[in-house]
């Protein structure tokens, strides 16, 4: 409600609630499951669902073009600048594969999985957020990341491995 009422219209603060958001539901999804969760999974979900956001808010923009005021479909879009929204996916860019790294080198993770070989997953992960730049970038998408996920064979091929090599290596 509070988002709704007022922080969907705070720059900034809207893409980080909404990352927010995504770190709520794999907490309540990993207290329904009895999981574990641990720090660098978190970290790692709140980063990739701001770079998510901050292209999705890029693409509104590019859509949105010279049209007036009155076509904005948010508010904090008036307030975002092209410039400023490529300096910030580049550091959500940065920030989510480090993260990931992190994730997979801990030992409480290696620990978990037995397995200290899950640094065989980036990769994957690298390519996949490349992937995702190219064609925000270079072909105008990346409004909707499932439309990517299932239209864009290469992505998919790359989620689809990145599955089977997690599930080699743990099992």
């Amino acid at each position: 409600v509070l988002y709704s009422l007022l922080l969907k219209s705070m720059v900034i603060i809207d893409i980080m609630v909404i990352a927010l958001g995504f770190v709520l539901r794999v907490m309540i999804g990993g207290a329904v499951n009895a999981i574990v969760l641990y720090p660098w999974i978190l970290i790692s979900t709140f980063l990739l669902a701001i770079f998510l956001a901050l292209i999705k808010r890029r693409q509104e923009l590019l859509k949105l073009g010279a049209q007036p005021d009155e076509a904005l479909t948010r508010k904090t879009l008036r307030n975002y600048t092209l410039g400023l929204l490529d300096q910030m996916i580049s550091i959500a860019t940065a920030t989510t594969l480090i993260s990931y790294i992190m994730y997979v080198l801990s030992p409480d993770v290696q620990q978990k999985f037995h397995t200290s070989k899950l640094f065989y997953t980036v990769p994957f992960v690298i390519f996949g957020i490349f992937r995702y730049l190219f064609l925000a970038y270079s072909l105008g998408e990346g409004e909707s990341p499932s439309d990517i996920i299932y239209s864009d064979p290469p992505f998919t091929i790359n989620l689809i491995l990145w599955v089977c090599v997690f599930i080699l290596l743990v099992t």
